[in-house]
């Protein structure tokens, strides 16, 4: 799950370190390192999700922040503790990186989309509407990660005309687990739970999971988050090439450098 093209390859010691980020961008002047920052901060806020889902599967004794915590046994096995709130955040802040590459290419490819319409699944369309067809800044370009991220939109499900059918049949599920996070009422239940009907009592509020069967969605979000980011760059990297061609041999283009922030710098 690093940020790293070589953990296509295998299980390999060189490949674990997140060394993929925003590759050369050519800016205007007075402009800035925007998008660099852009790229750092969805780059940072994966891998924070990725560290929560792995403490969250790992780390399994109870953490002393919910020592004294009052609750009550409501009878149904729920799954409460740092670990299983770890789990949720992390299958939140996931889902949300979509739309933040979105409004990344929204910005880097001058679409002009309004920022509120801005969506991962309309991002792509004439006036973000499907039966308009492809928008010429990416029907006309020869980038074949931007049509790899593209298709990676197939699989997420978005609740619009012209949005709602898609590849992957637990799309649908997915979003609307999300719904209940962001919004309403999502309960986990540990592995003692015998499913929906098992209890005596019946939550009418709640959709209800098993922690494993939430788990294993939040892996599946980790793999497209990672495969999105992944295409982002390579797609950028490619775009920055043609633009280049565009600009002509002759075109002074003054380099900026940037310098890596250290790791001691974190907080």
């Amino acid at each position: 799950m690093f940020l790293n093209p070589l953990n296509d390859i295998g299980p390999i010691n060189i490949a674990a370190i997140d060394v993929l980020s925003s590759p050369s961008i050519v800016a205007k002047i007075g402009e800035g390192p925007r998008f660099h920052d852009y790229f750092n901060q969805i780059k940072q806020e994966y891998c924070s999700a990725r560290w929560l889902v792995f403490e969250s599967t790992h780390d399994i004794d109870p953490h002393f922040s919910d020592r004294e915590v009052l609750l009550f046994n409501t009878l149904d096995y729920p799954s409460y503790g740092l670990g299983t709130e770890k789990l949720k955040l992390a299958f939140r802040a996931l889902y949300s990186l979509f739309d933040k590459t979105a409004f990344f290419l929204n910005a880097y490819m001058d679409l002009g989309i309004p920022e509120k319409k801005v969506s991962f699944r309309g991002l792509w369309f004439k006036n973000q509407n499907r039966s308009n067809g492809i928008r010429d800044e990416f029907s006309c370009r020869e980038n074949w990660p931007l049509r790899g991220l593209y298709w990676l939109g197939k699989d997420l499900y978005e609740d619009t005309a012209g949005f709602r059918e898609v590849m992957d049949p637990a799309a649908e599920r997915l979003n609307e687990i999300r719904n209940h996070l962001e919004h309403k009422y999502l309960k986990l239940h540990s592995d003692l739970w015998g499913g929906a009907g098992s209890s005596t009592f019946t939550d009418g509020l709640a959709v209800s999971l098993s922690r494993e069967e939430f788990e294993a969605m939040t892996m599946r979000l980790l793999r497209m988050t990672r495969a999105a980011i992944i295409y982002l760059s390579l797609g950028v990297h490619r775009e920055e090439r043609v633009r280049a061609t565009e600009r002509g041999p002759n075109a002074i283009t003054p380099p900026m450098f940037l310098d890596k922030w250290e790791d001691d710098w974190k907080s």
